[in-house]
């Protein structure tokens, strides 16, 4: 529930920061950046779970 609030907090913040496009562009563009930020950090997850604390080098954490 408070990831959905954050949502439509972040969209509503977005869609009132610019007026050059109507407020269902500004969602529809943030939605978007939302979609694909979260594949990355999803992706960065992955990784991090993959190293073996054991052997893995500064390089491959940052």
């Amino acid at each position: 529930m408070a990831g959905v609030l954050g949502v439509v907090a972040v969209l509503g913040l977005t869609a009132c920061s610019d007026d050059n496009g109507s407020a269902s562009e500004d969602a529809t563009r943030s939605a978007g950046q939302l979609c694909t930020d979260l594949s990355e950090l999803k992706a960065a997850n992955a990784k991090l779970k993959a190293l073996d604390p054991a052997s893995a080098t500064k390089d491959q954490v940052e």
